[in-house]
């Protein structure tokens, strides 16, 4: 960063600087003054650049502390990163999570060789930095499919005591794999106490076959295998050894002796039969609903946008009630004198009371009816389950369809929402009992609630970017609105 620079006042999150280092692969320098504080070799960071775009783990490959800077190198794959690579120097990424992820083991031990491969140079450089000021004598391998590919190479150079280039087409350096030039050491009788190795699947697992025999110990790095980065998704599980490991909680580095890199591909490669199935599936149980709702007693049908309509965009399929519907609905409900509705509900909501005042077109006390024990009606009545809960235990379910609770629900949600008029709780006397809330999902941000409705003073920490937890993440947005969420 040149003096100018320095004096300008950057953006949280800002691109400072934008490079393009070969076809594809681009380097972004982002002001991240905490992260840059921080980050050590080896750990990385989630990348979220807008409300709409995928999570995207990437490792810091440098930073500054003085300037309050990172790095990050990125290679075009598919949409999300080609949408990140759109993005210019002055450009603001919303989020910009980290550090994360355990910091590589930086010892003196001897001589480490450090391997690179493709973009994997970009993780593998403040690792071999870190080495190289630790003490040791740093051998450094990079390679890529062609000259025109390779990355980094006066960067690496100048953290290395040696420097070898590989290239599969001989284009420049080595002709052959980065596995050449580390047997070639090995064959020659060099000491080496650390290997070190980040790139493809295949090349890392090369690479641990190689210095197995002579058992020298190599430390994998399994960075591009990471989703969400905090170990909720699953989708960067690896066994190590005999123990299912996280690659973002408790990598991203493993013993490459120990990783199932077997594992690791078989997985890569049925991701496409899975979806079929699942396809599959999904549509023999659509049909057999679609029978069970034409013989049952039919009750008023949800408004939805026409098909024509919506596969032209992710707005919420189901449009709500309106009044009259709604009124139509809820005249349907017997309010039985030990209504079975209340029992399914797993928080009791007071059931043929709200609806009673639906009939009577009083829909803000009906929602102020339901707020006496669930205080997300908008997201309860378009996910929750009712129809294994509260509307399997309608009696108009025995012969026909039962009320629709949950469309009701919504309905007196939405209402409220857009007459303005949504009213907090009336909150007792504070306690002065302070309550930390871990994780803002639906259950965290229910007990956060219901804590605060008894007046204790409650703080929710959740480790993604915002609230809303899996009704962010898991949930489609033609399904639960991100505005309804967050609303």
């Amino acid at each position: 960063m040149s003096e100018q620079e320095q004096e300008k006042q950057y953006k949280l999150n800002e691109i400072i600087k934008k490079e393009i280092l070969a076809n594809s692969v681009k380097l972004f320098e982002i002001y991240a003054p905490e992260i840059a504080e921080k980050v050590k070799a080896g750990q990385f960071v989630i990348v979220h650049m807008d409300e709409y775009a995928e999570r995207i783990p990437l490792t810091v490959a440098a930073h500054d502390k003085k300037n309050g800077s990172i790095t990050i190198i990125l290679q075009e794959v598919g949409v999300s990163t080609r949408k990140l690579g759109t993005l210019k120097q002055g450009d603001v990424i919303l989020d910009v999570v980290g550090p994360l992820g355990r910091p590589s083991e930086i010892k003196k031990v001897g001589t480490v060789v450090c391997i690179g491969g493709g973009v994997g140079v970009a993780p593998v450089y403040p690792i071999t930095k870190a080495f190289k000021e630790a003490g040791n004598h740093v051998i450094s391998i990079i390679g890529a499919r062609t000259k025109d590919l390779l990355i980094l190479e006066e960067m690496m150079g100048a953290v290395s005591d040696e420097l070898f280039i590989t290239t599969d087409d001989g284009t420049v350096g080595h002709h052959g794999f980065v596995t050449d030039v580390l047997q070639q050491l090995i064959d020659n009788g060099r000491e080496i106490n650390l290997v070190v190795a980040v790139g493809p699947i295949v090349m890392m697992r090369a690479v641990a076959k190689v210095t197995k025999e002579p058992g020298i110990k190599t430390v994998v790095s399994l960075n591009s295998l990471m989703v969400d980065g905090t170990g909720m998704c699953g989708g960067c599980r690896v066994t190590v050894g005999d123990e299912v490991k996280f690659t973002c909680v408790d990598g991203p580095e493993f013993d490459g002796h120990k990783v199932d890199f077997e594992e690791l591909l078989k997985r890569s490669r049925i991701y496409v039969e899975e979806e079929e199935k699942a396809n599959k599936e999904y549509e023999c149980k659509l049909k057999e609903a679609e029978e069970a709702r034409k013989r049952a007693k039919t009750r008023v049908p949800m408004p939805k946008q026409d098909p024509k309509e919506r596969i032209k965009n992710f707005n919420e399929v189901a449009l709500g009630y309106t009044k009259e519907q709604a009124m139509r609905e809820a005249s349907r409900c017997l309010e039985c004198p030990k209504p079975t509705c209340v029992a399914g509900c797993p928080v009791e909501i007071e059931i043929p009371a709200f609806i009673a005042l639906i009939k009577k077109g009083d829909f803000i006390g009906s929602i102020h009816k339901i707020k006496e024990k669930n205080s997300l009606p908008a997201i309860c009545g378009r996910v929750c389950p009712q129809e294994e809960q509260c509307e399997a235990a309608c009696i108009l379910s025995k012969k026909g369809q039962p009320v629709a609770i949950g469309r009701l629900e919504r309905f007196v949600a939405d209402y409220e929402s857009q007459q303005g008029n949504v009213e907090i709780p009336n909150i007792p006397k504070p306690t002065n009992k302070r309550v930390a809330v871990v994780g803002a999902g639906p259950a965290g941000l229910t007990v956060a609630g219901e804590l605060a409705k008894m007046g204790h003073s409650v703080t929710i920490f959740e480790a993604l970017h915002k609230a809303g937890g899996v009704l962010v993440y898991g949930i489609p947005e033609f399904r639960l609105p991100k505005k309804i969420v967050q609303r």
